[in-house]
């Protein structure tokens, strides 16, 4: 188990890849921001949760044009709150990869091993940052669409993560481009 670790990591060390981020980024910083993503995500899930309520009541008893209308717009508010919620599982998955990463790091006994997993995690944490970015873009549209005062702040609250995530990584850098 260990040599083929250490074959995975030596091919990933040697394909141009990061450099500085690993080694300065713990699990429990790792550990923190997946915590922060997850306690969003859980009051992101409640506001979609009672819009699905809402809008289950509100087709049962629709009878007009503006009643279709309202629940034609719950669902669109729903799609919109569901969309930030996929956003921050994304960067959860992502995140967690890098967090397996620096897991099997702190377990190395060979400081060259530690090196490769370190470059390896760096390389991860460029991604996480390139991954934060593109995903905070799009949680700006999504957001935008949002109405409900509660959902606006909790996606608010996940974005500004998002954001903090991405600069995080920032100065994460691929060999040879500083």
């Amino acid at each position: 188990m260990r040599a083929m670790l250490g074959v995975c990591l030596m091919i990933c060390a040697t394909s141009g890849i990061a450099v500085e981020c690993g080694p300065t980024t713990t699990v429990k910083s790792l550990q923190a921001q997946l915590a922060r993503i997850d306690r969003l995500r859980d009051n992101i899930d409640v506001h979609i949760e009672a819009l699905l309520k809402e809008e289950d009541a509100s087709s049962l008893s629709a009878q007009t044009e503006a009643d279709n209308l309202r629940v034609r717009r719950l669902g669109q508010q729903t799609r919109y709150i569901l969309s930030a919620d996929q956003a921050g599982e994304r960067l959860t998955s992502v995140v967690s990869r890098s967090l397996v990463i620096a897991q099997i790091r702190d377990a190395m006994l060979d400081k060259g091993d530690t090196e490769r997993a370190n470059t390896f995690l760096s390389n991860s944490l460029v991604g996480v940052h390139k991954f934060a970015v593109n995903l905070h873009r799009g949680i700006n549209r999504t957001f935008a669409q949002i109405t409900s005062p509660a959902a606006i702040h909790d996606v608010s609250m996940l974005r500004d993560v998002i954001s903090e995530i991405a600069a995080t990584y920032e100065k994460c850098s691929l060999p040879n481009q500083g």
